[in-house]
């Protein structure tokens, strides 16, 4: 008896290639590694790092916006017909929304897709009771964390519907490696440097002014460290912006300017 294929369409709100996309698109590439009968296609912006890496993964991009040509957000109802409308042709048995906000989408969609919707939570920030509403209609949330799942839980999503999932890491692609210095070399730095690294959106939520807060302290004990930030800023919002600011100025303030190395985004972050 051939054993049936389960078509599963992936929703993306940026075209961004950042840890919530790696990790979906690493979960994808083991699923085919390792099972049979499955399908992936994505709902994504047309053009980007993510639209390149549906490409190289042969995953079937269906080009999907939640946003104008100016960067704004298009109201949710037009979104969220739009999905249901996107959907329907890729005769799928689940959607998988990989972030809170396409979560959102989702959930407000749900009441028109006759398919069940599940959400990531991927991100811990304060929602809006709209926003818990449009959650609790899907029919799963995959928390990435035990921090994350209580935190939604305790500003109401249900909690029958929350499970746990942790992130994978790669830990071939992410072992231990003899050291090579070339990243001393490029910055300069002499063997003695002691280096600190963070990696992810330049944001509050990933908390690298935490890191600006304690660098003093750090160099306090340890003379020659030096603090690498690996990743970019995405919003365009002003307290985005104003944050990124604060975070420089605060290495300078305490005359560690030329302590801080801003690498932006990588794409050979294992080596």
């Amino acid at each position: 008896m051939q054993k049936r294929v389960r078509q599963i369409v992936l929703l993306f709100e940026f075209g961004t290639l950042q840890g919530g996309e790696r990790s979906m698109l690493a979960v994808v590439q083991w699923l085919r590694a390792n099972t049979d009968g499955w399908r992936f296609a994505a709902l994504a912006p047309p053009t980007g790092l993510l639209a390149e890496a549906l490409a190289v993964a042969g995953i079937e991009h269906v080009p999907f916006c939640v946003r104008d040509e100016r960067g704004e957000r298009l109201p949710k109802e037009q979104v969220a017909s739009s999905l249901a409308t996107a959907v329907g042709p890729l005769r799928a048995d689940l959607l998988h929304a990989n972030s809170v906000a396409m979560g959102r989408l989702a959930g407000a969609a749900a009441p028109r897709l006759s398919l069940p919707t599940v959400a990531h939570l991927r991100d811990i920030v304060r929602l809006s009771r709209r926003a818990i509403e449009n959650l609790n209609q899907n029919r799963m949330l995959i928390a990435v964390s035990q921090a994350a799942r209580w935190f939604h839980v305790s500003q109401g999503v249900d909690e029958r519907k929350v499970r746990v999932l942790y992130n994978g890491v790669d830990c071939d692609r992410f072992r231990p490696r003899p050291a090579t210095g070339w990243l001393r070399r490029r910055l300069a730095l002499g063997a003695e440097a002691f280096l600190i690294g963070t990696v992810g959106q330049i944001c509050l939520r990933k908390g690298q002014d935490v890191l600006a807060r304690a660098a003093p302290k750090v160099v306090d004990r340890v003379p020659t460290a030096h603090f690498i930030l690996v990743g970019e800023r995405y919003s365009r919002k002003p307290e985005s912006r104003e944050f990124e600011r604060t975070l420089r100025e605060s290495f300078k303030r305490a005359g560690l300017g030329d302590h801080l190395h801003e690498l932006g985004y990588r794409q050979d972050v294992p080596q």
